[in-house]
């Protein structure tokens, strides 16, 4: 719901489009406070966000603009551009580089926003201390050289940053307790893997016999059968959720 003492953002009224004190009040997308938006601010203005302008000036008119932009709602949770590049910094979603770069990260935090709700459903058990911590060095090691100026920035405390953590944890943990965290494949199946992947198993430039790739077959296959499992287990949550997005660039 739009508070009517907030400004319209450069005319946009459309409801994906909210400013500032809208956005700073609502919950965030995947578990983090206000401190996440200077975390994208770093992010922007250092060059470490992607398609970040080189000018000072021309940094801050666009982290603005972004600042109050929602790209996507999954229910009543909005998730902004800022949420998507700072999930990109932080190393919270697996988006390559390149021109989908924000579209694949949007799409990934979606997903998380979806998984998190059955986490609140059926929790797993509470994760070990040293799950979150390895966790945390994780995201301190995909910030690299950004970190300190993440952290100096945005005042981030080791308890914000492990919340965030934890959330990764009990998505994996839950992911593991629903299906578990190996897949059983019949024969066929491992030798129809073979067949269409002959050219993942070689050793010294020398293709494999079937016998001598068995096992690694086997165990790729096995991740390949979870992965389409859970994609699919996705998209029916996706089916029954209100979802609503937006392109990435307004027009």
């Amino acid at each position: 719901m739009f508070d009517a003492r907030c400004p319209k953002l450069n005319g946009w009224d459309h409801p994906l489009f909210v400013d500032r004190c809208l956005v700073a009040s609502r919950q965030r997308a995947f578990g983090i406070g206000r401190w996440m938006f200077r975390i994208a601010m770093v992010l922007l203005t250092s060059g470490a966000a992607p398609h970040a302008q080189s000018s000072a000036p021309a940094a801050a008119q666009q982290s603005e603009q972004l600042l109050d932009r929602v790209v996507a709602r999954v229910g009543t949770t909005a998730i902004t551009l800022i949420d998507v590049l700072a999930a990109i910094g932080l190393g919270l979603v697996d988006a390559p580089p390149g021109p989908d770069q924000q579209h694949v990260a949007m799409e990934q935090l979606i997903d998380r926003q979806l998984i998190l709700g059955e986490v609140a459903r059926f929790p797993p058990p509470e994760p070990p201390q040293s799950a979150v911590d390895a966790q945390i060095a994780m995201l301190k090691a995909t910030a690299g050289s950004h970190l300190s100026s993440i952290l100096e920035t945005t005042g981030l405390d080791d308890g914000q940053l492990g919340e965030l953590a934890r959330d990764s944890v009990r998505i994996q943990a839950y992911l593991t307790q629903r299906f578990g965290s190996t897949t059983q494949v019949s024969d066929a199946e491992v030798r129809d893997y073979f067949r269409d992947h002959a050219t993942e198993f070689t050793r010294n430039g020398t293709p494999l016999t079937f016998e001598d790739a068995a096992p690694v077959a086997r165990e790729r296959a096995a991740e390949e059968r979870r992965r389409t499992t859970i994609a699919k287990w996705l998209s029916d949550l996706r089916a029954r959720a209100e979802i609503i997005e937006t392109p990435l660039t307004p027009p």
